[in-house]
């Protein structure tokens, strides 16, 4: 996956392969971009009926997954 320097906002093509590996690894549907934070990407899904927020990590790409 490239990598996308932090604090400026994604384009399409970006925040469509990151939605997919969202649901992919965290099994999550009606995933949405929210933005860019200070070290991540900001998403919202839902995870087991539950809305999560996730925040995938500027230089790691780890996902990070945080319940609202």
């Amino acid at each position: 996956m490239a990598m996308y320097p932090g604090n400026r906002d994604l384009t399409e093509q970006e925040i469509q392969a990151l939605t997919k590996r969202i649901e992919d690894q965290e099994n999550a549907t009606n995933i949405c971009y929210i933005g860019p934070s200070a070290a991540s990407y900001k998403f919202q899904g839902i995870v087991d009926n539950k809305e999560l927020t996730f925040s995938v990590d500027n230089e790691s790409f780890f996902i990070i997954t945080e319940e609202d």
